[in-house]
């Protein structure tokens, strides 16, 4: 029997409902996905006994499995990966004198594709960048446009109240603020 789950890919991004036909995978558990940008490992969030009424039954994809050691090899590599990835990208940014501020860098399980996230204050010309990118990691690169709140749920702070920001804790997505 298929149960729905509700899992995370990131520790600030939103909760995506999954199928699982495994009955000992529980809150906590790391389980890899089929999204569609390839695959990823979540982490489950909770167990669910229906769907949002918001979201279509034959739009929620199956859980492949829970991860295994070697997931987790492939997992602490892609972490290397990301790594050396940000700092290879901040040198490219300087070198180039881009005016943009590389936030994060994300490796897909399969490494099939890096996408890296920044913030710019007008439109960039980052074709030469790519090139770089390209040339060094031999694989597809995407670079996303994010806003300042967008930067700020990805880096997390504290707010005038002292708190964690509530985009990088609680809040999946953002209204918009008009002025």
């Amino acid at each position: 029997m298929k149960r729905i789950i509700g899992i995370k890919f990131s520790h600030y991004g939103q909760i995506y409902f999954f199928y699982c036909e495994d009955p000992f995978v529980d809150r906590g558990d790391r389980v890899l996905a089929e999204t569609g940008q390839g695959l990823g490992i979540a982490t489950v969030m909770n167990i669910v006994d229906r769907l949002p009424e918001d979201l279509p039954p034959d739009g929620v994809r199956d859980v492949l499995r829970k991860v295994t050691d070697e997931d987790q090899i492939v997992a602490e590599e892609n972490d290397t990966l990301t790594y050396s990835a940000h700092k290879f990208c901040e040198s490219r940014i300087r070198e180039r004198q881009l005016d943009m501020k590389l936030v994060d860098v994300e490796v897909l399980f399969d490494r099939s594709k890096l996408v890296f996230y920044f913030t710019a204050p007008t439109r960039i010309d980052f074709r030469e960048l790519v090139k770089d990118l390209v040339r060094e990691y031999h694989t597809r690169i995407e670079l996303r446009q994010i806003g300042i709140r967008d930067e700020a749920k990805l880096c997390g702070g504290l707010g005038v109240c002292g708190r964690p920001f509530c985009c990088s804790t609680f809040l999946s997505d953002f209204a918009q603020v008009s002025i």
